[in-house]
């Protein structure tokens, strides 16, 4: 399907196949779309860079007929069409219905009908699940869009919630069963709970 742009200024190189799109600008295909400072393609779109302020909506999010967006921002985008992925830099937020991950680096990847299969996180991740309170940090998430799964790996990954606290090498959040999980662990495992009193 076709991408729009729109930006104040566009360059052109013809022989090196690099369009240079500059200042406010919105590309958008369907409903995902991207807004930054400067945006550059090459060849026929296999890769697209974007800098300053980045900011994406994106609704391919599985097979599940959700409408909700995935909302992220970053300060630089990095789409490679063939790979089927694309790479978020630099003060990474992603916004998924009730949960935001946080980190300097992110990676979202698609599988062959393009819709978002999972988003790994790197250095300095929180992940904080609005509706249950819950919040992790770790080194590491793996968010499984289509299994509704997120693994949080750390020295030590930590979850807590209203309810308590732990602590291990790998942290599972299962969002459809509202279930948290030390799994595998090969560090001791901690862990701390408030008593509700009646």
């Amino acid at each position: 399907k076709p991408v729009f742009v729109n930006s104040d200024e566009l360059i052109m190189r013809q022989a090196e196949k690099i369009a240079l799109f500059t200042g406010r600008v919105k590309a958008w295909q369907d409903n995902n779309t991207i807004l930054a400072s400067e945006l550059q393609m090459q060849g026929n779109g296999e890769t697209v860079t974007a800098r300053g302020g980045v900011r994406t909506v994106l609704y391919n999010t599985g097979t599940d007929g959700r409408k909700t967006p995935v909302q992220t921002t970053s300060e630089q985008l990095v789409a490679r069409k063939p790979d089927r992925r694309i790479d978020l830099v630099g003060k990474v937020t992603i916004v998924d219905e009730t949960r935001t991950m946080k980190s300097e680096k992110a990676a979202f990847f698609f599988n062959d009908k393009n819709k978002i299969q999972r988003i790994e996180s790197e250095q300095n991740v929180n992940v904080v699940e609005a509706a249950s309170r819950r919040q992790g940090t770790g080194d590491k998430a793996v968010y499984h869009v289509d299994k509704k799964m997120i693994y949080l790996n750390g020295a030590p990954a930590t979850v807590s919630d209203p309810t308590g606290s732990i602590t291990g090498q790998q942290i599972a959040f299962d969002l459809a069963r509202d279930r948290v999980q030390v799994v595998s662990p090969e560090t001791q495992t901690k862990g701390t709970y408030k008593h509700e009193g009646s």
